[in-house]
């Protein structure tokens, strides 16, 4: 399990039933933006069980101006 953004908890591991259960832990917490690292396959279906209730946003890190 990974830690929450400024170490506010645990999220959950990247299974399919803990990623239905991601939208809610999310909004709980009031999070209002996801960013996802979107450089192979495996964020699709987070990025599908998520979109239909937060902001997201998909990055690959490539195409990020002004990095390294």
């Amino acid at each position: 399990m990974g830690r929450a953004a400024g170490g506010g908890g645990r999220w959950p591991a990247a299974v399919p039933a803990e990623i239905r259960r991601l939208p809610a832990w999310l909004l709980e917490r009031r999070v209002g933006v996801v960013v996802l690292e979107a450089t192979s396959g495996y964020w699709r279906h987070v990025y599908c069980t998520l979109q239909p209730q937060l902001n997201l946003m998909p990055v690959d890190p490539a195409h990020l101006g002004g990095r390294g």
